[in-house]
């Protein structure tokens, strides 16, 4: 802004100096040296001043207004000036946002199309590898109804024949059994006790032993069994003997069975029925069970193939094998002070072999492994029938 305060108008300045020509010379002169008229000159002078200063000060007051005046000119002009400024440079801004917003926009939209792009062709490769995927499950799932529709038959084809084998087995054993009914065993004769001709030995000792002297025997043939040789200090292989008949077979067993105790060197001799390797593991599976009905008391019988008939105080009961013997005696309260029977010996144990050969590799027997064989099958269709 200009500064009016300090500069004085003109017309002032002049008045001024108009002022100190027209004063007289006695005003320069001492005091000592004034006449006596300057005592009136001087107070008319004492007016004149102060009307001057009184104008003075009026155009003092003017001055400050016009000052004011202009000063509020000069800043309308400068806020103008500034306002001007400030919309020049906002649209130099607003200029600058409208490119950069179109540059943005267009590398934005760049960007946007190479990504949509992309992501159209990975869509594309998705849906590619869904229908591959769509395609082998659908052809895994034709496989699987496949496997299970030949699994079904398979088992039906198992299951008959597992009865199959069962029937079978059932009736290979009987004939087998069937084929044995003139043979008896003979258990405790050491190897050598018998000589060079077994049948002459075994004649002998059963027409002495058994006071049949005048009795023909009518013995076919007898031999040990065949099977691996049993370990010093173990039992004997037992003796078998065929009979031509089976009354004279029955005659020999039970006079054995009467005279109970039967001896050879001091050494007891047991007389028994020969039966098939199914049935004897079956009847063995009744010892633990006979020995603690014979601590309680209890009368008992062995039937044929393979049954146990027991005499309790309320009457006789048939049990078909040892597990059903076991369970009823446990309802019993029978192994209380007898204690609990062994596992069944005729049946198949995970693990467990029949004999080692000499290669120190063991091996299951026949009858084992086809149990074992069979229990798989039994559970097999019972998962089957679960489903």
């Amino acid at each position: 802004q200009p500064r009016h305060s300090k500069r004085q108008p003109e017309w002032h300045q002049r008045d001024q100096d108009e002022l100190v020509v027209n004063q007289p010379e006695s005003a320069t002169l001492d005091e000592s040296q004034k006449p006596a008229y300057a005592d009136q000159d001087s107070g008319s002078n004492k007016r004149k001043t102060r009307g001057i200063q009184q104008e003075n000060a009026k155009d003092t007051v003017v001055l400050s207004k016009e000052i004011s005046e202009d000063s509020k000119l000069a800043a309308d002009k400068a806020m103008e000036a500034m306002g001007a400024n400030i919309l020049t440079e906002l649209k130099e801004v607003q200029t600058n946002l409208k490119k950069q917003i179109t540059d943005q926009s267009g590398l934005i939209t760049k960007e946007m199309s190479e990504f949509r792009k992309e992501m159209g062709k990975r869509l594309d490769d998705i849906v590619a590898d869904l229908k591959d995927v769509k395609n082998r499950v659908e052809e895994a799932e034709q496989r699987i109804t496949e496997v299970e529709e030949f699994n079904m038959d398979v088992k039906d084809v198992l299951s008959h024949t597992l009865q199959l084998q069962e029937d079978l087995q059932t009736r290979l054993t009987d004939l087998e059994a069937r084929s044995r009914r003139n043979n008896i065993r003979i258990h405790g004769v050491t190897k050598g006790e018998e000589g060079d001709n077994l049948q002459k030995f075994i004649e002998n000792f059963i027409k002495t032993e058994l006071s049949l002297t005048d009795t023909t025997l009518g013995i076919q043939r007898c031999h040990r069994p065949l099977g691996p040789k049993p370990p010093s200090g173990s039992n004997p292989r037992s003796i078998v003997i065929h009979f031509l008949e089976y009354t004279m077979k029955e005659l020999v067993l039970r006079s054995a069975w009467g005279k109970k105790v039967i001896q050879l060197k001091e050494k007891r001799v047991f007389f028994d029925q020969d039966f098939p390797s199914d049935i004897l593991a079956k009847r063995k599976a009744y010892n633990p069970i006979r020995k603690i009905l014979k601590e309680k008391g209890l009368r008992f019988q062995t039937m044929y193939p393979s049954r146990l008939r027991v005499f309790y105080q309320n009457g006789p009961v048939i049990y078909n094998s040892a597990q059903d013997v076991s369970d009823d005696m446990r309802k019993r309260n029978m192994f209380e002070a007898a204690g609990k029977p062994t596992e069944d010996a005729s049946q198949p144990k995970p693990g467990a072999f029949s004999w080692e050969g000499a290669s120190g590799i063991q091996r299951w027997t026949r009858e084992t492994r086809v149990k074992h064989i069979q229990e798989k099958l039994r559970a097999f269709k019972h998962n089957d029938n679960t489903l």
